[in-house]
């Protein structure tokens, strides 16, 4: 879909089969959508998402989706706009990656909440993967960060926040 008509897709959905040795997973439905232009930091979730992101008592964010019930494959802090990847081996690209952790096993993903820089049980540190520091860099003060997740069940989730 070209929501704004410049002639660029601004969203993609359908339902894909994904199989491989000894699992399959049919019917799983995913959306794709561009994230919006950032001016300033208009912080919030991107496109409805379930998603949301608290500070907690050492000012380290602290990122919940779908109230913790589905596990994610990858979670990224990024700048905003940055395209996050879909497959093992693939990188962030269009913006710096501040902190990457991603799920040791195929299907099961890790669950939320996740805090900056602590890694969830099932999970490991993708950030020196993804140009970054291991254990993640200090997010900028004043600036727009991006939270996303992928989910277990393919789905992108966003959200903006300033520090």
């Amino acid at each position: 879909k070209d929501t704004d008509g410049d002639g660029v897709a601004d969203s993609a959905e359908g339902t894909l089969t994904i199989a491989g040795p000894g699992f399959e997973l049919s019917g799983v439905t995913w959306r794709m959508t561009r994230p919006p232009a950032v001016d300033g930091c208009a912080a919030g979730p991107v496109d409805q998402a379930d998603i949301d992101v608290q500070i907690d008592d050492k000012g380290r964010p602290v990122v919940t989706w779908d109230g913790g019930a589905t596990g994610s494959l990858g979670f990224y802090v990024t700048e905003p706009g940055a395209n996050l990847p879909f497959g093992p081996g693939q990188k962030v690209t269009g913006g710096k990656t501040y902190w990457a952790a991603t799920a040791v096993k195929f299907p099961a993903g890790f669950k939320g909440p996740v805090t900056y820089g602590v890694l969830p049980e099932g999970a490991v540190d993708g950030t020196a993967d993804q140009g970054g520091p291991t254990g993640g860099a200090t997010l900028p003060k004043g600036a727009c960060v991006q939270f996303g997740v992928i989910t277990t069940k393919f789905e992108v989730k966003l959200f903006l926040r300033a520090f």
